[in-house]
């Protein structure tokens, strides 16, 4: 499809030269091309301009409209857990696009299929107005490719966004068969989600037992390794791991300061039931997660921002 497109504008261009020898002062657009691939062109940018707003208005409309736009299963992931989040927040979100550019560049080949890369420059900024808390800004900044995915004639879905400097989808890690069970309570860890400035693991609790259960937060922490010994490091676990009723399956947060490696740490995770029994679960994240590099920014204290 690039070749074609190249042939397009070289005779658009010859064109006008053999009338005239004043031509354009810029090649025409590709999302003005006409035919076939004039609609494919700004569909492809078409469907990223609505990626912005649905992502800015998921709080406000469910992550329906944002589900519908993505593809593959790393970015699926992220909108089911965006989803949680925004329902686990205690208060409003509300969220604003700034659109600086958005261009067509080209169309890529991805895993035998057609793709498309879209060069954006973009912002979302979300309000959120805790409940019992001051009201904070978190902005989120989408300067770079952002790559979609063909479906169809003039229908593309996106595959991965550059947000703060880095690959959305290189951030997000999925894990398999990492369950662990103990007295009638699994955890599952789902995946993790590297985004500055928390890393943000989702995870799935299912209660068998015949007790409610909940996560202490006091002693739920991230185990780091140092040179004195090992250090913690206080999650900040979602409401929803505060209590887990026999037999309720549910979906929780836990969120860290940004970590430069997974090696050596350890993620533990202790269950209080009623009787005062305690489930403590441990997972060795060494060779769970693949190197990053190293984000645009560092870390600092774990918050509830937005996904």
């Amino acid at each position: 499809m690039r070749r074609i497109a190249v042939v397009l504008v070289l005779a658009l261009t010859a064109s006008s030269c053999a009338a005239s020898l004043a031509g354009p002062g810029q090649p025409v657009p590709m999302e003005q091309l006409g035919g076939p691939l004039g609609l494919d062109v700004a569909a492809a940018r078409q469907t990223v301009l609505e990626f912005l707003h649905a992502y800015a208005d998921a709080a406000a409309d469910g992550v329906g409209p944002l589900r519908s736009l993505v593809a593959g299963p790393d970015l699926r992931s992220w909108v089911r857990w965006l989803g949680v989040q925004n329902d686990e927040f205690n208060g409003s979100i509300v969220g604003s696009v700034e659109l600086r550019s958005a261009a067509f560049v080209a169309s890529i080949p991805i895993k035998k299929a057609i793709g498309a890369q879209v060069d954006l420059g973009a912002s979302v900024t979300f309000h959120f107005a805790p409940a019992d808390a001051p009201a904070f800004d978190r902005t989120r900044i989408l300067d770079g490719p952002v790559t979609l995915l063909r479906t169809g004639l003039a229908r593309w879905k996106i595959v991965d966004v550059t947000r703060d400097g880095l690959s959305m989808d290189a951030g997000i890690t999925r894990f398999d068969g990492q369950t662990h069970r103990l007295a009638g309570v699994s955890v599952r860890l789902d995946s993790v989600f590297r985004f500055v400035p928390n890393w943000q693991f989702n995870i799935v609790v299912t209660n068998h037992s015949n007790t409610a259960i909940g996560l202490d937060p006091t002693a739920a922490a991230l185990v780091v390794p140092a040179a004195a010994g090992n250090e913690v490091v206080t999650t900040v676990p979602s409401i929803s791991l505060a209590e887990i009723r026999p037999g309720a399956s549910v979906d929780g947060l836990i969120a860290v300061p940004y970590q430069d490696t997974a090696r050596g740490r350890i993620l533990t995770l202790p269950f209080v039931s009623a009787d005062r029994r305690i489930r403590r679960f441990a997972f060795d994240l060494t060779g769970l997660i693949p190197p990053l590099p190293a984000p645009p920014t560092g870390g600092g204290s774990a918050s509830p921002a937005a996904s």
